[in-house]
């Protein structure tokens, strides 16, 4: 509830007044905003979640909410599913705190190095992010755009909506492509 009110009091939605209850937060954000606040806020306080890795599951979260705001647009110009955009581009990189968390539970005897745990991360979180989603009963598309996010030449729209916002998000974060790399996006 304090999300939800913080949101609908921050500037992209402000109004004349300030908002003070849950029911004028709703009227406000809208049945569409509120469905993808609510997802953004149940992943930012459940699923992002890794003990002893708080930060880079942090970083991840954010470059996932941009890919999330990215894609949305994307799919908006290319009059496609928004909310499937949206939704595939927010959990695209999910299987990061899963590969962590299941590492730092099997690993507890033998703990492995923080570098040895992001590198795993690293290989695995696209396929193991497709599992969990698959495990979610989320649609098999979304399922498909976390596993494809990395193909070089995505098959299928959605995957391919993830992947470009992917490189634009990491492109505005910092970590900028080289043009011939983006312009080769399909």
């Amino acid at each position: 509830a304090a999300h939800l009110l913080r949101i609908a009091n921050s500037p992209a939605f402000c109004g004349t007044s300030p908002v003070v209850s849950i029911q004028q937060a709703v009227t406000r954000l809208g049945a569409s905003h509120l469905r993808q606040l609510a997802v953004v806020i149940a992943c930012e306080t459940r699923a992002f979640e890794a003990p002893g890795f708080e930060a880079d599951v942090r970083a991840v979260f954010r470059h996932s909410l941009a890919v999330a705001l990215c894609a949305r647009e994307i799919a908006r110009q290319r009059r496609a599913n928004v909310e499937a955009a949206f939704l595939a581009g927010l959990l695209h990189d999910l299987g990061w705190p899963v590969v962590i968390q299941g590492l730092s539970r099997v690993a507890r005897g033998a703990p492995l190095s923080r570098d040895a745990v992001l590198e795993r991360a690293e290989l695995l979180h696209a396929s193991l992010g497709g599992a969990v989603a698959r495990a979610w009963k989320l649609p098999e598309a979304v399922a498909l755009a976390i596993v494809g996010h990395h193909d070089a030449a995505p098959d299928d729209p959605l995957t391919a909506t993830v992947a470009f916002a992917d490189a634009l998000a990491q492109h505005a974060g910092g970590s900028p492509w080289p043009e011939e790399r983006l312009l080769a996006l399909p």
